[in-house]
């Protein structure tokens, strides 16, 4: 930690676990916060395009690996983080509150390399909407974990205006393009077929003629 961060474990504050975060969560998400406020409508470099099997293979592991990041993340906050923070009236753990910070952070730095990624690339032109839906699908993740990193980091204050419940859940959506994007991909997949791949009997039986010459 560095000296900031030393100086409100010190202090120790009744609040003091929840201005740790506080701090932690404000320096560590700056650069993904304006990622999402500007970079993400930065628009397009010029994508590198993948052929049809590629794009379909590439599409099905980004959102296989936003769904093991979540999976992660969502255990951090569920279990790892009440442990650091410890139980009402027992001070926390401030080694262990700044690990489950530091992981929740590189949650929102992978979705913001994920992001960029899909931001290069790209497929056939009948895939062009499957990427389209791909690309900022980020977003409804991201907001999630802002929203819960806020509400840590207010929880000071509105205890002292006399609060004193929080929501402190994170569940994360489905997100709008995704589900679009589910429904899309066989569509683009089979738009760029070939005649052989749409009518397989067809080719069946021409290549069972070959083969019976």
């Amino acid at each position: 930690m560095d000296a900031t961060a030393t100086a409100i474990v010190s202090q120790a504050s009744e609040t003091w676990e929840y201005e740790l975060a506080g701090y932690l969560f404000q320096t560590g998400l700056e650069p993904v916060r304006e990622f999402y406020a500007n970079g993400l409508a930065s628009g397009l470099t010029v994508p590198a395009v993948l052929d049809r099997r590629q794009a379909a293979d590439y599409v099905r592991a980004r959102v296989n690996l936003l769904a093991e990041w979540a999976a992660e993340v969502s255990r951090v906050v569920t279990k790892d983080a009440p442990r650091a923070f410890g139980p009402p009236g027992i001070a926390g753990d401030p080694s262990q509150i700044e690990a489950v910070c530091k992981q929740i952070i590189l949650f929102c730095q992978r979705l913001v390399e994920w992001e960029r990624d899909a931001q290069k690339t790209g497929g056939p032109v009948h895939w062009n909407k499957v990427f389209s839906l791909l690309r900022g699908s980020t977003r409804p993740l991201a907001d999630t974990v802002f929203r819960l990193v806020d509400v840590m980091a207010s929880v000071p204050e509105r205890l002292r205006q006399g609060e004193t419940r929080f929501d402190l859940r994170m569940i994360f959506p489905a997100p709008p393009q995704l589900v679009a994007l589910e429904k899309e991909l066989p569509r683009a997949w089979k738009a760029g077929a070939s005649f052989w791949e749409k009518h397989p009997i067809l080719a069946g039986l021409a290549l069972w003629k070959v083969l019976s010459r």
